[in-house]
Order: C-alpha cells, then sequence, then structure tokens
C-alpha cells in the first residue's frame, strides 16, 4: 500500500479539510475591534475583582460530564 502524499493528507484528511477546519478554529480566536472598544476591554480587565457569592456554590458542583 503506498503512502498518502503528505501534501494532499494531513493526519488522514485531504489537507483542504484540514486547512478549512484551522482557519475556522483560527476565525473564532480572532475578535477585531476598535480602539476604544480595546480600550474599554483593558479597562474591565485592570479593575479590581469584585466580590461574588455565587461562585464558591457554582464550583462546588459536581459537573454534569463527569462520572458520579
Amino acid at each position: 500500500m503506498n503512502e498518502p502524499d503528505a501534501e494532499w493528507q494531513i493526519h488522514g484528511y485531504p489537507n483542504t479539510a484540514y486547512q478549512a477546519v484551522e482557519q475556522a478554529l483560527r476565525d473564532q480566536r480572532l475578535i477585531l475591534v476598535s480602539g476604544s472598544q480595546y480600550q474599554a476591554i483593558l479597562d474591565i480587565l485592570d479593575r479590581p475583582e469584585s466580590d461574588n457569592p455565587g461562585l464558591p456554590d457554582l464550583f462546588s458542583r459536581h459537573p454534569v460530564w463527569a462520572n458520579p
């Protein structure tokens, strides 16, 4: 049996399909914003943390996807 051409196939998938999935995932990570929007995001991140009484309860719950 011949080995698949590395240019045509990556991890068992045709190169074009692999590239399309890779691009789709990359598009989900890239967020384009204006300078003022970017500054607003930075301002939010720079705020001191606030008390959130619901977080301890949320993190103490057993995740639904985990086995009991």
